[in-house]
């Protein structure tokens, strides 16, 4: 990936894929002065270097997690996919990940200021909606963006950002060929895009929208509260009619593990197959490699079910039973509880409406 990838997030920072775990993040290249200044930076030349020499990096920790619970993971499915021809050659961007503003609409429990304009009007409440907004100008995107096959768009809520619009013109004009770029989303499915913007979809290979939902109905409003579960399960309808590629990223945490059947359930429903189980990372708070060993094991009777349901999740299972099997700061349900007082008092929530 650090030969074809360049994910940019909304805090002006460049790494080489979206597992790459750079903190400390001592030396990252800032994208102020442009990608192209950013992927020929020491930072990333030191990583395509120790790579090179067949070094394991530290930073690449979530990969190596996944292959070694068996789950296919970020680097083997871009190696499947041949795009490991490309390592040792010119670095350049083919696959781009990005991010233009913080605006959102939702203040998602497992996210924060840094990606979310409501977290941050929730933690500032006297600043304005607008000057709550993280972004930045276009004109960083001054590389070679000719030979582009994946544009994957993250937020905040991307369909808010008013950045977006001029990003796809801009990118169908740079790119040799617009009906070979696979254009992916990442929006938590509240806004449905406007027909300018549905028009220009027209002119790539593919649109893929991947939710983000961590569990359905009443459990996703307090997960990610903002927002009515109706207004999701409207546009999901809206997106299939469109005919486009829609997909859900799921997270599982310590406040929807215990409901990961019913979540699956839905799963299968909507979509007619389990779709991406990922195992939370951060914030620490949330993983569950935390909770007290009592919920730990009321998770792995909810994991074993899942699996004599589904078999093939098995997989997942073994890894989400490894990161349990990690030391953590042991929590009940109450001190999970204090966590979550502000987001509960600011929308009207009860964690042990949703956690019992």
């Amino acid at each position: 990936m650090p030969w074809s990838h360049a994910k940019l997030n909304v805090q002006g920072h460049i790494s080489p894929c979206c597992l790459f775990d750079d903190t400390p993040n001592d030396g990252r290249p800032n994208i102020s002065d442009g990608i192209q200044n950013s992927i020929n930076s020491d930072y990333m030349k030191n990583i395509r270097e120790r790579m090179l020499a067949g070094e394991n990096l530290p930073e690449c920790h979530r990969c190596y997690s996944a292959e070694k619970n068996g789950v296919p993971s970020q680097r083997t499915t871009f190696a499947e996919m041949g795009w490991d021809k490309y390592i040792g050659g010119e670095p350049k961007v083919r696959f781009l990940e990005t991010a233009f503003s913080t605006h959102c609409n939702l203040a998602c429990r497992m996210c924060g200021e840094e990606f979310s304009s409501k977290w941050k009007l929730i933690n500032n409440p006297k600043k304005s909606p607008e000057t709550s907004i993280i972004n930045y100008s276009l004109d960083v995107y001054d590389c070679d963006l000719s030979e582009l096959e994946i544009i994957k768009i993250l937020g905040g809520e991307p369909f808010l950002s008013k950045e977006h619009d001029e990003f796809l013109k801009r990118i169908i004009e740079k790119s040799n060929n617009p009906s070979k770029i696979t254009l992916v989303y990442h929006t938590n499915g509240t806004i449905f895009p406007k027909q300018h913007i549905i028009d220009m979809w027209k002119k790539l290979k593919n649109v893929k929208i991947d939710l983000s939902i961590d569990g359905h109905g009443k459990l996703n409003e307090y997960l990610r509260p903002g927002h009515k579960w109706e207004t999701i399960e409207e546009n999901i309808d809206k997106f299939k009619e469109l005919g486009v590629q829609i997909t859900n990223q799921a997270v599982i945490h310590n406040l929807n593990i215990m409901h990961i059947v019913d979540f699956c359930h839905w799963q299968m429903k909507v979509f007619g197959e389990l779709q991406s189980l990922n195992v939370l990372d951060i914030p620490e708070h949330m993983s569950i490699r935390n909770m007290s060993d009592e919920l730990k094991e009321r998770a792995i009777q909810e994991l074993d079910k899942m699996v004599s349901i589904w078999p093939w999740t098995k997989e997942f299972s073994d890894w989400a039973k490894d990161t349990m099997s990690q030391s953590g700061t042991e929590q009940s349900w109450r001190d999970m509880s204090k966590q979550h007082r502000k987001l509960d008092e600011y929308f009207g929530q009860n964690f042990f409406e949703y956690n019992i």
